[in-house]
């Protein structure tokens, strides 16, 4: 099925207003997120291409950025793991290379299993993974944000 046409500026846009508004830096953004470097993170939000020049995979991050952006909950639990990171962030995990959803499951998983480990704690496993593209409801701290989205 052929996706929509996205607005890839405008979607660019939107991205940098967040992270700026929320003080969130490209390359957490790109770890977490987008899987990709700080480098290409920059490069798409600076000179998004037309969406019908993009190939199938330079049209994946900006999926991924639209989900991302479809739901607050996302950019504050991108906040939540800025702060608690404070520019040390491990080497990425390599993610899939087909399905954009499979992608994003790594990237919370992984983001889960830093933020756990920085707590002291053992990874819970109970829970299942919450795709971006689906809401969390409303969480009463940033704390269960970030646990109802991971």
């Amino acid at each position: 099925a052929e996706e929509e046409q996205l607005d890839t500026a405008e979607i660019a846009f939107q991205v940098k207003e967040q992270l700026l508004k929320h003080n969130i830096g490209q390359r957490v953004f790109g770890h977490y997120v987008l899987g990709l470097s700080q480098g290409s993170v920059s490069e798409i939000l600076a000179r998004p291409k037309p969406w019908r020049k993009l190939t199938v995979k330079g049209k994946e991050p900006f999926i991924k950025m639209k989900q991302f952006l479809s739901d607050e909950q996302n950019v504050l639990a991108l906040r939540t793991i800025q702060v608690r990171q404070r520019g040390s962030i491990t080497p990425r995990i390599r993610t899939p290379e087909t399905g954009s959803d499979d992608a994003i499951k790594s990237i919370l998983e992984q983001a889960k299993k830093e933020i756990e480990s920085q707590k002291g704690g053992e990874p819970k496993t109970s829970a299942a993974p919450l795709s971006i593209a689906n809401g969390a409801g409303p969480a009463s701290t940033s704390e269960d944000a970030l646990k109802s989205i991971l």
